[in-house]
């Protein structure tokens, strides 16, 4: 488990957010990461943790799809809860990157308009985070093959190299 500065201060739900993330990360520092793709919000015979019995049949996840799953996982959304980017940026408080906690959502896009979504991993200092994210794909990625040959997948990427970050959201 990645270990943060006041790790026991984290709620139990923020702490399996922390897990799933970490499942994701090891499976893309092995070399078999979670493939992008547009639409999609399963990933390899997914099993809830907190859901006994809800299986999804795995073929990739965009970025919402990612983020929704965790949600799922610790009980924060409900199975069968689908939207989009914009869609998460509306049901969740927005509070500074200073205030953030690894699990929160950082999104991302152009003036109003929310296009991606990710989840804030471990803070590196003044306010950045590594986020965990699905993406590299876009709308054309629809296959596992479009996203091996985008390099698109769930990944680590840094909120400092990103220039359109429009808020991060209070998951609890």
């Amino acid at each position: 488990m990645t270990i943060f500065p006041n790790h026991s201060e984290l709620t139990e739900e923020r702490k399996r957010l922390v897990q799933y993330m970490d499942k994701a990360m090891r499976r893309w520092r092995q070399g078999n990461p979670i493939p992008y793709l547009w639409g999609g919000q399963s990933w390899s015979k997914y099993k809830s943790k907190h859901h006994p019995g809800y299986y999804k049949n795995i073929q990739g996840v965009d970025c919402s799809g990612f983020v929704i799953l965790g949600l799922i996982d610790v009980g924060i959304l409900k199975v069968g809860y689908d939207t989009t980017a914009a869609g998460l940026r509306s049901r969740f408080q927005i509070v500074s990157s200073a205030e953030a906690l690894p699990g929160d959502l950082v999104f991302f896009g152009s003036g109003k308009r929310i296009s991606h979504v990710g989840m804030c991993y471990q803070p590196v200092g003044n306010g950045h985070w590594v986020m965990v994210e699905a993406g590299g794909g876009g709308s054309t990625c629809k296959t596992v093959e479009i996203a091996m040959s985008k390099n698109a997948y769930v990944r680590p990427a840094w909120t400092s190299r990103r220039s359109d970050i429009r808020g991060y959201g209070r998951i609890l």
